[in-house]
């Protein structure tokens, strides 16, 4: 999706200079990567090899944004997406967005593979991303020829049912049976990889769909809120991302967690470890952008941006700049919250309600007066309402690095 930003986002972009301008020279890098593949691969159609085209690490590959809710991952991610689609490059950037927060829940990899699936065809990339459809269609049929053979074999499934429950280590009465298949040539090597390995072999069929995109224009994707699918982050991360780390691609993978370094993490009551990035890309190892709050220069900075946008007169100054970091803290989420209300209210109401003798007050209870003045002064639009229930969320759960 050209447009991956959702209606109702931040307007006026500021700050993160330094980020900017390390995203502009990686896609630099991956225009000049992207013309290489081209000339190189000619008329090969996907899937390719890994030395299919040429290797490139003078650019990375995988962006990681990460930090506390509010601190403005999302925003950050939806610009860089924007100077991608808007880079004056033929072919143009195709450009992906998923927050994986939204929607329904994504628990399995089947759920992630079809959201980035559907991702895609809303981009208008059907024919590529039928691939992925056909492998689906193709393990269905290789599924219902299996449940066949089972029906058609009562006593066969009894007795390898009996095995299974018998075995050291445990077996599993399915896997016996793919294995008898095959023995008995029922089933090619092949299928019963495909039918053991199901997920690996649905992502394998996503990864050719991006193969055959890339076959055309490069291509950066961005996955937002990925705190919400930590259970899938080593699939993620072994079976899309690291299997096209040497293609003209972009990955641009935003949430609170940190997916640079090993880590452990709480799945269904258990300890799990997980990798992290850097473990796996010591050559080319991702970029990381550990996200801060706003200082004066850039409240300055977004309060004369916003001026200019909404065509009002409005002085800015340095007591005006305190107030709003008063009141916000930084954080670019009630950054925003916080100047919405500024422009509803008086400005020495404002200054006021938002003075100095603020600056005691502990996190919760600055979130608990930002929210009651936002009540008051704001009005009822979607996205104001989108705010107000990020807020009610941080006050039933106050992490104290969110707030």
């Amino acid at each position: 999706m050209n447009n991956p930003s959702p209606s109702g986002h931040r307007q006026s972009f500021i700050g993160r200079v330094q980020e900017q301008r390390q995203f502009r020279i990686a896609l630099e890098g991956l225009l000049a990567h992207h013309r290489q593949w081209l000339a190189q691969t000619g008329q090969s159609a996907p899937p390719w090899t890994e030395d299919a085209g040429p290797h490139d690490d003078t650019y990375p590959r995988i962006f990681l944004v990460q930090g506390a809710g509010g601190i403005g991952k999302s925003w950050l991610t939806r610009r860089c997406l924007d100077i991608a689609a808007g880079a004056e490059t033929s072919p143009p950037v195709l450009t992906l967005y998923d927050d994986l927060s939204l929607e329904s829940a994504v628990l399995t990899p089947t759920d992630l593979l079809n959201r980035l699936y559907r991702r895609l065809v809303e981009a208008g990339q059907s024919g590529a991303a039928q691939i992925f459809r056909q492998t689906q269609t193709r393990l269905s049929e290789l599924s219902e020829r299996v449940s066949r053979f089972r029906a058609d074999h009562p006593a066969l499934w009894q007795s390898l049912q009996e095995q299974a429950g018998a075995s050291q280590p445990p077996q599993s009465a399915a896997d016996l049976l793919l294995a008898r298949m095959a023995q008995d040539g029922l089933l090619s090597p092949e299928e019963l990889e495909d039918l053991q390995t199901p997920h690996q072999t649905l992502a394998r069929g996503l990864v050719t769909a991006l193969q055959t995109i890339i076959a055309r224009q490069p291509l950066v994707i961005a996955l937002d809120n990925l705190e919400s699918i930590v259970p899938l982050e080593p699939f993620l991360r072994d079976h899309l991302v690291l299997p096209t780390v040497h293609l003209p691609l972009l990955w641009i993978l935003s949430g609170r967690n940190n997916l640079a370094d090993e880590r452990t993490v709480q799945v269904e009551g258990q300890t799990r470890t997980h990798k992290g990035y850097r473990d796996f890309l010591a050559q080319n190892p991702p970029l990381v952008w550990d996200m801060s709050t706003f200082g004066d220069a850039e409240l300055r900075t977004y309060l004369e941006a916003e001026t200019r946008r909404r065509g009002v007169n409005l002085t800015i100054d340095d007591t005006l700049v305190e107030a709003l970091k008063t009141a916000s803290a930084g954080i670019p989420l009630v950054v925003e919250m916080v100047t919405d209300a500024l422009f509803f209210m008086d400005r020495e109401q404002f200054v006021q309600t938002f003075g100095p003798e603020d600056k005691s007050l502990s996190p919760a209870a600055r979130l608990e007066q930002v929210a009651a003045h936002y009540l008051r002064h704001g009005l009822t639009r979607d996205d104001d309402l989108e705010r107000l229930y990020a807020l009610a969320l941080l006050r039933r759960h106050p992490e104290p690095d969110a707030l």
